[in-house]
């Protein structure tokens, strides 16, 4: 990250490389246009990503819109470190120019800078920090406001289940006592059969025998 940093500075920012040099140190108009000119560029830069940040965050409120949150904020949060990090370079670079020339323009060049570049501070990118935190919180409470909806959903589910197998157990067990019922009544007709055939047959034999 430091790294990066360094060596996006030096591209997109102050470079103290380049205004540390002799030649560029020891001329008063050449350091202060330099330096100028790196201020310029750092503040085209900042604007560029900040732009970009913006645009994903708009797209956060499509629903069909792949953006991850936490990529949005590791690109708010490297933003910081980069301006603090040029904030830094700044000043370093006006306390070499003094201690050089034996001046004290520093408190001067510094109001200048906050003035001039006033989202050196970062307020602009913590606007966007604490939006991501609505964002994300509001997320969290409509994930867990759908969790209860499909717990829910799972429990009348579950109790319909329940009840439709009880009735299907109780009509089983109709059925399987109507089925008894019926062989219980069937045996008794045939032992009823039987015996009166018993009985015929023994009065046929007992008017024979008379």
């Amino acid at each position: 990250m430091i790294k990066s940093i360094e060596h996006h500075s030096k591209i997109h920012g102050v470079n103290l490389e380049e205004l540390f040099q002799d030649k560029v140190l020891s001329n008063e108009s050449c350091f202060w246009s330099l330096l100028q000119s790196q201020t310029d560029r750092l503040h085209y830069y900042y604007y560029d990503r900040e732009h970009k940040v913006r645009r994903d965050m708009k797209d956060l409120a499509v629903a069909s819109a792949q953006v991850n949150v936490t990529e949005i904020r590791d690109d708010v949060t490297w933003l910081i470190d980069f301006i603090n990090h040029n904030a830094i370079l700044f000043s370093s670079a006006v306390r070499k120019f003094d201690s050089y020339h034996e001046l004290n323009t520093y408190d001067d060049e510094k109001n200048y800078f906050d003035e001039t570049y006033s989202f050196m501070d970062g307020h602009r990118l913590q606007k966007v920090l604490d939006a991501l935190d609505i964002y994300e919180f509001e997320d969290r409470q409509k994930n867990k406001s759908n969790s209860r909806k499909d717990n829910a959903k799972r429990t009348r589910g579950s109790k319909k289940k329940r009840r439709f197998s009880v009735t299907k157990e109780l009509i089983v067990i109709k059925r399987h006592n109507s089925r008894s019922t019926q062989l219980v009544d069937e045996k008794e007709r045939r032992n009823c059969l039987q015996m009166f055939k018993s009985f015929k047959s023994r009065e046929i034999l007992k008017r024979s025998q008379e």
